[in-house]
């Protein structure tokens, strides 16, 4: 090679890590909290350029629950209702998808490959919390349909402008049915977080050390009330939930990279960019416990950027990936 040639390959180096960078630190700008290994999401970016294939990214969809006035007479006080196309918080949430995409290209050049998931697996002890906890997957595959609708009526009211901008619409995929894919990539999603959860009852583990942080921060939570923590079978159901929350979460930070590998393989290089996940949540506890476990094995990057990801029932928020994505249609 020339010293010329070198030279331009040094320079056409420099520009895409400076064009990273600052791509990052627009994206840092517009989120609800710090990007968790943002080293991470760098290298991605960089693999992705060179490797001429879209940015992979994991987020998964929480199912909507509605909170009883009062517990019923077994103490349950959640009911797990459907998602529906005209939830304004799900519509926004899409806004914000759409968003992030649209400055994804506008500063990279770079287009998204989102592997989005609805979760459909509840944890242990929904029973006790849920008045129907047996109609989950009616309730999930009706929320998918919305999800799906919803992504429908966004690109129908933009006629041309995602085929034109290149923007792919994900697709959503149930929990549920990528466990029951795990024998493909050697992995077993139940098997793997029981063998966790009882790694975590090791005093030695560093998973019950996790465990330990995020039940203590569990404690001082103002949504698990004093009471919780008074009678011996709500506080023994606290730890088991905790335990099982923390081992799913170490799970997926393993399993659906891996998933999404297998899944895209024919769209993806032979060795394709590490995913990045998108943060589920925008509790300060939920995004602690998922940078945490997501990073308890391997190490992850964690972006917080959505703003109304799950909590389905609350109002509507006004996001900066929604003033991105309106801007970009107006000028396109």
């Amino acid at each position: 090679m020339s010293i010329n040639s070198q030279k331009s390959e040094l320079l056409l180096s420099a520009e895409r890590e400076a064009a990273i960078e600052a791509w990052i630190n627009s994206l840092q700008k517009a989120c609800v909290a710090d990007i968790i290994n943002h080293e991470l999401l760098t290298q991605t970016a960089k693999d992705a350029i060179d490797k001429k294939v879209p940015l992979p990214l994991i987020l998964t969809l929480c199912p909507a629950v509605r909170n009883l006035d009062v517990p019923n007479s077994k103490g349950q006080t959640r009911e797990l209702i459907p998602l529906s196309s005209q939830n304004k918080r799900l519509s926004n949430l899409l806004f914000e998808v759409f968003g992030f995409q649209t400055m994804l290209l506008d500063t990279l050049k770079l287009k998204a490959d989102i592997f989005l998931v609805f979760a459909d697996k509840l944890e242990k002890g929904s029973e006790n919390m849920f008045v129907n906890p047996n109609e989950i997957s009616h309730t999930s595959e009706l929320s998918v349909k919305a999800v799906r609708d919803a992504m429908i009526q966004i690109d129908q009211s933009h006629p041309g402008f995602f085929q034109k901008k290149g923007i792919k619409i994900p697709k959503v995929r149930l929990q549920s049915s990528l466990a029951m894919q795990g024998g493909k990539i050697g992995q077993d999603r139940d098997l793997q977080i029981q063998k966790i959860e009882m790694e975590i009852l090791n005093p030695n583990s560093n998973f019950f050390e996790l465990w330990s942080k995020h039940l203590k921060l569990a404690r001082n939570d103002s949504k698990f009330t004093e009471t919780s923590w008074q009678g011996l079978k709500s506080a023994e159901t606290i730890w088991k939930r905790m335990r099982f929350l923390i081992a799913e979460l170490i799970t997926d930070g393993l399993f659906l990279p891996q998933m999404m590998k297998h899944l895209d393989k024919n769209q993806l290089s032979e060795n394709p960019p590490e995913p990045i996940f998108l943060a589920s949540s925008t509790r300060k506890a939920s995004l602690t416990m998922e940078a945490d476990c997501f990073n308890a094995v391997k190490a992850n990057c964690l972006i917080p950027a959505f703003r109304n990801i799950g909590k389905w029932t609350n109002t509507a928020e006004e996001s900066p990936w929604i003033e991105i994505f309106k801007a970009d249609i107006i000028d396109g």
